[in-house]
């Protein structure tokens, strides 16, 4: 659903409001829920905002960041743990094979790294992104 081409007057006629934030819960990250707007004009209120969350962590959504920093900063931050290890690329076969875990975190590592990427963040991402490795290296063959 792109919220930004609907009208909330239109949305009113054709659907209930339950209905409207079911199909918006399905596009949100599951940290992000719908669950305090109770009526139209919370939506309408709020429409901008979940417009800006579903952008940025649709499928297409490299446009909008400024960096691939910020970009897995966001990921690393933000997301919960599923979506976060979808984004970052992460499949079977690092869960599988520690050699392939540990270059994936390398490589990102060296975009967020604190010392090299000057966000707010950078240091919270770096160690989001170590806590997972050392689960990976726990469980995964060498």
């Amino acid at each position: 659903m792109d919220l930004s081409n609907i009208v909330v007057a239109n949305l009113k006629e054709a659907h209930t409001l339950e209905r409207v934030l079911a199909e918006i819960n399905k596009q949100l990250p599951n940290c992000i829920s719908v669950s305090d707007i109770d009526s139209w004009d919370a939506l309408e209120a709020n429409r901008s905002y979940l417009e800006a969350v579903i952008r940025a962590t649709s499928k297409n959504n490299e446009q909008l960041f400024l960096s691939k920093e910020a970009e897995y900063i966001f990921y690393l931050t933000e997301l919960g743990e599923d979506e976060k290890m979808t984004k970052l690329g992460v499949t079977k076969i690092h869960y599988k094979s520690r050699e392939k875990a540990r270059d994936l975190k390398n490589r990102i590592s060296q975009c967020i790294h604190p010392d090299s990427a000057h966000y707010k963040r950078a240091t919270e991402a770096q160690a989001s992104l170590n806590e997972w490795f050392e689960g990976v290296k726990l469980h995964a063959k060498r």
